[in-house]
């Protein structure tokens, strides 16, 4: 609670400032910037619900019918400190 009191504190005593992004950290990034939705292409997405479909038929007789979907997401996050460097 101290913490949210002390976020909360700055954050109405802020000031309004704009600082240039530097690109100067040479770390080597947590994460990778490539979308992970465009790493399989459509016809192997495809292949592998069918895969699962008849996998799914396979374990008993009396399944008639088998609904799966792909989803995924995929967000691009800019974390910037105090002095405008970009912190990967």
């Amino acid at each position: 609670m101290a913490a949210a009191k002390a976020a909360s504190s700055i954050a109405k005593a802020g000031k309004n400032a704009t600082l240039p992004i530097s690109n100067d950290n040479h770390e080597k990034p947590y994460y990778s910037s490539e979308n992970p939705i465009l790493s399989i292409d459509d016809l192997s997405k495809i292949d592998l619900l069918n895969r699962l479909d008849a996998k799914v038929r396979s374990l008993d007789p009396r399944v008639t019918e088998v609904i799966a979907s792909l989803a995924g997401g995929h967000g691009c996050v800019l974390i910037v400190n105090q002095e405008g460097k970009n912190s990967h």
